[in-house]
């Protein structure tokens, strides 16, 4: 070979190797999620832009809607009804709201979801009192009664919209009307086991368990509302203390909590003896 074609050879593989440096390959230029990437000017271009936790999470949350559910009580609980959004709710749970939409049309379909979980979790609280109570009918009704009051106070997020607090119509959301009919219906079997014993007088009792029902709602009512005071325990009267109400849940088993269960049974029990007629 000529002294110029071996330098035109050369030459060759340098401007290769050149090249080869100069220009990533394929698997050196798939930029990894998150890290900057060399543009072909030499200077960082931005990184895709995610939203935190939304990344990655509004396609593979299998449960996605029950976080959904869950995160908006939360929101209910702590901001209250009307601040409450349905991108307030994806940000709170980590993803996009287009995710949010997906599961939910609107803010409304998201009350129903919630609102039908809280009568999932009311009914859960009435069959707990059923299995206490055993054959004793006159005491599984007190209880069920009790039971829709202690629900209300230890979820108010959900005892607030569960009975039209927001402004939905059962109709429009056959699964939050099949939910709330469950929680009527043992109520309702209560108050024929009741008329079976003779505890409670024969007939009418549809009647009478709306009677029932609607006193137990209206007391839980007005007890979120704070406008029925809170009892104290008896013991606390004699001892001289102060008459305020301990700052404790009322179902926690405290005093408070004794006197709050006393208290509504003995409302109960004055609507049994009405019920009797």
């Amino acid at each position: 070979m000529s002294l110029s074609g071996q330098k035109k050879t050369k030459s060759k593989k340098t401007a290769s190797r050149g090249l080869s440096t100069s220009a990533p390959n394929a698997r050196t230029a798939r930029a990894r999620p998150g890290s900057t990437i060399q543009g072909p000017t030499g200077k960082q271009s931005s990184p895709a832009k995610t939203t935190g936790k939304a990344a990655g999470r509004d396609y593979h949350v299998g449960n996605l809607d029950q976080i959904l559910v869950e995160k908006g009580a939360e929101l209910l609980r702590k901001d209250g009804l009307h601040d409450l959004s349905l991108r307030k709710v994806a940000r709170e749970a980590g993803v996009s709201h287009t995710a949010a939409y997906r599961h939910f049309d609107d803010k409304d379909a998201l009350l129903a979801a919630i609102a039908r979980e809280g009568f999932h979790r009311l009914h859960a609280y009435q069959s707990q009192a059923i299995r206490i109570s055993g054959a004793d009918f006159n005491l599984r009704f007190l209880n069920l009664g009790w039971t829709y009051v202690k629900f209300a106070l230890e979820n108010p997020e959900y005892a607030r919209i569960m009975y039209g607090g927001a402004g939905l119509n059962f109709k429009d959301y056959p699964a939050l009307a099949s939910a709330s009919r469950k929680s009527y219906r043992e109520l309702l079997m209560s108050v024929r086991l009741c008329q079976q014993c003779s505890l409670i007088s024969p007939g009418r009792s549809r009647q009478k368990t709306l009677a029932a029902w609607s006193i137990v709602h209206g007391l839980s009512m007005l007890l979120l509302d704070g406008q029925f005071p809170a009892p104290v325990s008896p013991a606390a009267t004699r001892a001289g203390q102060s008459a305020q109400p301990e700052k404790k849940s009322p179902s926690e088993g405290s005093r408070t909590g004794i006197a709050m269960e006393t208290m509504v049974k003995d409302i109960i029990v004055n609507l049994y003896y009405g019920l009797k007629s």
